[in-house]
This record gives C-alpha cells, structure tokens and sequence, in this order.
C-alpha cells in the first residue's frame, strides 16, 4: 500500500516542479518579459541624442552611439563638413546645433518614437516612426533609413542613421 501512497506523490511533486519550472521560463521569456522596458530604454536614448543634437552636445550625441554610429551619425547631418576638416562625432554635432534654425531645433526636441522592432540585442526604428508635431524628424537628420541599435552590457546604443 505504501507503494502506490509515493507514486501519486512523486507525480505531484514533479508536476508541481514542472509547474514552477514552466512559470520560471514563461517569466524569463528569453528578453519578452523585458521588451516593453527595453523600449522605454530605446525610446529615452533616442530622445536624449536628438536633443543633444538640436543642442550640439556633441558629448552627449555621441555618447549614444558605438564607433560606427558615429561615423554615421556625421555623414547624416554634416557630410558637408569634411570640406572644412570636420570629421568628428562630437564636432559635428556641435556645428549641426550651433547652425540649427529653431524651427528645426523644436522638431528634434518633441520627437516621438512609436515603432520599435525588437530582436535580441538588436533594435531598429523605421525613420517615419519618428515624428514631431514641429517638423519632420527624417529631414532634419538628413536620412530615411532606420536607426539602428544595439545592447551591449544594458546599454542601448546607434548603430547606423
């Protein structure tokens, strides 16, 4: 009798666990449990950058991007600038601001992103996502191709404009 008492037992207690596994992993998600935080993140780093750029932070600007966002970050808003032996981040940044009409300035601070395209630690942002009630973002930026980013150590970061 004591036999068939441990078997009910031992399948409780298993489907308990894989109960209590299942819910661990379904909360888990591999990164879907975070994706509306991950979001926000996303959104908070964009927004930072196109106010550092409406400002010509320069520091600020291009601390949100890796190497390469960079350097596309400059042939987005200041190609042009080579010709004057201007080719850094932080320096284009800074003469893109400091020559930035208000009208433009006011785009880029009220920006909004609505579309997120989530995967991994990548994310892009189609570019007519990203809208202003005072302009639009794309021409200010210089380009309609998505931003693009990426995580690294909990930190969002642009990859190519």
């Amino acid at each position: 009798m004591r036999a068939s008492n441990r078997q009910p037992k031992a399948r409780r207690t298993a489907a308990a666990l894989t109960v209590a596994l299942s819910a661990v992993l379904l909360l888990a998600g591999c990164g879907g449990s975070s994706a509306p935080r991950e979001r926000e993140q996303i959104r908070a780093v964009i927004s930072s950058f196109l106010d550092a750029l409406a400002h010509g932070n320069g520091t600020v600007a291009c601390a949100h991007a890796t190497p390469a966002g960079q350097k596309a970050i400059v042939s987005a808003v200041g190609p042009e600038l080579q010709n004057f032996d201007i080719y850094g981040c932080k320096s284009a940044v800074y003469v893109t601001g400091a020559q930035m009409k208000p009208a433009s300035r006011r785009a880029l601070e009220t920006a909004r992103i609505a579309t997120i395209a989530l995967s991994a630690s990548t994310a892009s942002i189609p570019m007519s996502t990203i809208t202003s009630p005072n302009g639009n973002v794309a021409i200010e930026l210089g380009t309609n191709k998505p931003v693009r980013l990426v995580e690294s150590y909990g930190v969002w970061l642009i990859t190519s404009l």
